[in-house]
């Protein structure tokens, strides 16, 4: 980045939000498995991602102010709507390596986990939600993502028309049969 010219830099920053941004707006749950560095664009990757589950001796964080650039490809934005503003501006603004347990306990990483265990405990993680219906899943994801950012009065009225849409599926009736006839349901993801 440094021989980059200037005038390509907002092409290079929209590139790199374009990317992220669909991976976070994916109707599909996406998982991090951090096991290892999760600095800079590799912070921003996670932070694209639903959850996170983080290597107890890996670390998190911004860097980029100590080489004279901003996190470009959502890091500021992701992470204010993670932590709220004074937290996202410490990790941000000191470009502290974070050990992951302490990005744990700012909020920045979901689950902690041994190094051998990282993947095993993403995927565990992952068939977890799988197990559950789809329809709810995407449903429950939307509701999140698309009300996080909104007053309480219009994030409520996001939630009831997912729920309404999640209502009309076949899973609602298969999830309820199953609950009383005391079975594991068969989603159908309709």
């Amino acid at each position: 980045m440094r021989d980059l010219p200037s005038s390509h830099g907002p092409a290079f920053v929209a590139r790199g939000q374009e990317v992220l941004e669909r991976l976070a707006s994916s109707r599909l749950v996406s998982i991090a498995a951090l096991n290892g560095h999760a600095l800079g664009g590799g912070a921003e990757l996670a932070l694209a991602c639903d959850l996170r589950v983080g290597a107890e001796e890996a670390t998190f964080g911004f860097p980029e102010v100590g080489v004279g650039l901003i996190p470009g490809w959502g890091g500021t934005q992701r992470a204010v709507r993670l932590v709220g503003p004074s937290r996202a501006k410490l990790v941000i603004l000191t470009g502290r390596r974070l050990a992951m347990a302490e990005a744990h306990r700012l909020g920045l990483v979901d689950v902690l986990a041994e190094r051998i265990q990282v993947l095993a405990t993403a995927v565990e993680l992952a068939a977890e939600i799988a197990a559950k219906s789809p329809a709810a899943v995407m449903a429950s994801k939307r509701a999140i993502d698309d009300g996080a950012g909104l007053p309480l009065r219009d994030g409520l009225a996001v939630e009831a028309a997912a729920w309404q849409e999640n209502f009309a599926t076949s899973d609602r009736v298969e999830g309820l049969t199953a609950f009383l006839e005391r079975r594991a349901p068969r989603w159908s993801d309709k």
